[in-house]
């Protein structure tokens, strides 16, 4: 029987304690969902604070103000002039003024532009003509020629080579070359026109005259476009 109803205590104090509990623990979850719901009410109304939309300033537009130009504040027009026409000198004027002109020393044709002189006939259009290059004289042509001739000669000789066979065997002479060029100095042809009498000599010359190529081109006194040249390449032992 003791045990029975120490059983029964004990069952009694498990029920007790399992009630304390379970108490303690729904106060303990109601102090949890006050916590958060204070936040989130917070929360709302900050958002309701908000979405309240607050009233715009109103400002009266100013009306705009025109402002009123007097006549005296207008620019003037300014009236546009007429060119005068332009009158074309009679022939009267033209002799008078012709006549002045030569009283100055200059001479003036009438229809020519501005007065100016030009050599040579006038057209009578106001243009004049293209005054044509003086002609050279025979001296200076000559002159040139001859200054030519010996720069061609002079190059043609410096690539002269003596044939080793013609300097064992002894071999001297003198080769008259002939050969034509154009206005830029090219080398068209060539040939021996006064042979040496020994075939080496001859080729030696006319070999030196196609090393020396190209030629300097033609001075302004030469106007053809190709000119025939000769020269004397002397062979001699020393």
């Amino acid at each position: 029987m003791k045990l029975n109803w120490l059983r029964l205590f004990l069952l009694l104090a498990s029920i007790f304690i399992n009630f304390l509990a379970l108490s303690a623990v729904k106060l303990s979850s109601q102090d949890n969902l006050r916590e958060r719901a204070s936040p989130l009410r917070l929360v709302s109304l900050k958002e309701k604070e908000t979405s309240i939309p607050k009233p715009e300033s109103f400002e009266p537009k100013k009306p705009a103000v025109k402002k009123l130009v007097n006549d005296a504040q207008k620019p003037a027009v300014k009236p546009k002039l007429t060119e005068p026409l332009e009158t074309q000198p009679s022939k009267g004027d033209e002799e008078s003024s012709a006549e002045q002109k030569e009283g100055s020393g200059e001479l003036v044709f009438p229809g020519s532009n501005g007065g100016s002189s030009v050599d040579g006939n006038d057209s009578g259009n106001g243009e004049g003509t293209i005054p044509t290059p003086k002609p050279f004289s025979d001296d200076e042509i000559k002159e040139a020629l001859a200054n030519y001739r010996e720069i061609l000669f002079a190059k043609i000789n410096a690539n002269k080579e003596y044939p080793v066979i013609a300097k064992r065997l002894g071999h001297q002479g003198k080769v008259k070359l002939s050969f034509t060029i154009n206005s830029d100095g090219k080398l068209l042809s060539s040939s021996v026109i006064v042979s040496s009498g020994f075939s080496e000599l001859d080729e030696s010359a006319l070999a030196a005259a196609k090393k020396a190529n190209p030629f300097p081109p033609f001075p302004k006194e030469i106007t053809e476009k190709t000119k025939e040249f000769s020269v004397v390449i002397n062979f001699e032992l020393k």
